[in-house]
């Protein structure tokens, strides 16, 4: 919160700079929102909670959610000379204190700015960790956070991302997360609509000794025929001269889709 007060001198009242939990509470009634309202103060109150804002007006609550939106744009510009490396990973509900817990003391003890945000509601929080990319020292410190997050979380029966996805960082995580036999199934998936790797290839899966276990078809360079394997006999869409602007060309044989009964003339074209 010191980094959000700092970075937007336009938010006013400046917040307290202390762990803050922002709830959006709604139901059926104003009655049943003012018993949820009660609840979360007695809850707050219990854990030692104080400074309780109440915004009901939908401007004071566009405010409000503008500082949670602001925390990692104020976070960049604070630290403007470092790079920032976003994370997350997500746990059941009843082990989300113990995760962030441990999460804040890797932090501590690596140096590095770190500050912490959640979607506390359904257990999935991100890390936004600030290293020097010229710095060997904190690149392995950031990984090394980033690895460990992922990996309790794992072992608390959650998942090593909630939201992010697995890209390339993370693809190590999610063979452990899912075990061989679901990983087996979702290569052949890849194989099966991808024989050629050029789906966003190296992402999610570790595809390259499939890849050379089950080599593309060989196709013929002047018709684009498919010669064999599962596309035996479809079509390849022919290529786009690029005659309606944005319109990208195709790679390879594509199943065959119902031709629309009428087609605009700049669909005719490509």
């Amino acid at each position: 919160m010191k980094i959000v007060n700092k970075a937007n001198p336009e938010l006013l009242p400046k917040w307290p700079e202390k762990f803050t939990l922002m709830y959006e509470v709604v139901g059926p009634s104003e009655a049943s929102v003012q018993d949820q309202l009660e609840m979360v103060k007695r809850t707050a109150a219990a854990h030692r909670g104080s400074d309780f804002l109440l915004a009901t007006d939908p401007v004071e609550c566009k405010n409000l959610w503008m500082i949670r939106k602001a925390c990692i744009w104020s976070t960049i510009s604070e630290y403007s000379d470092k790079e920032a490396m976003i994370t997350d990973a997500c746990v059941p509900l009843s082990q989300l204190p113990a995760i962030m817990h441990h999460t804040r003391q890797a932090i501590d003890k690596s140096g590095l700015p770190c500050p912490i945000l959640a979607h506390a509601g359904d257990g999935n929080f991100h890390v936004v960790i600030m290293f020097d990319p010229a710095d060997p020292v904190e690149v392995q410190k950031a990984r090394d956070l980033a690895f460990s997050m992922a990996r309790e979380a794992i072992e608390m029966d959650g998942t090593c991302t909630g939201e992010h996805g697995i890209g390339v960082g993370k693809i190590p995580h999610l063979y452990k997360e899912l075990g061989r036999g679901s990983t087996d199934v979702m290569e052949r998936i890849k194989l099966s609509l991808d024989p050629r790797h050029v789906l966003n290839p190296g992402k999610v899966l570790w595809m390259d000794e499939v890849y050379k276990q089950n080599p593309p078809p060989d196709t013929t360079a002047d018709t684009g025929t498919d010669t064999g394997g599962d596309f035996a006999g479809v079509t390849p869409l022919r290529p786009c001269r690029q005659e309606v602007p944005g319109c990208m060309s195709d790679t390879g044989p594509v199943l065959p889709l119902p031709v629309p009964a009428v087609a605009t003339a700049d669909a005719r074209k490509s």
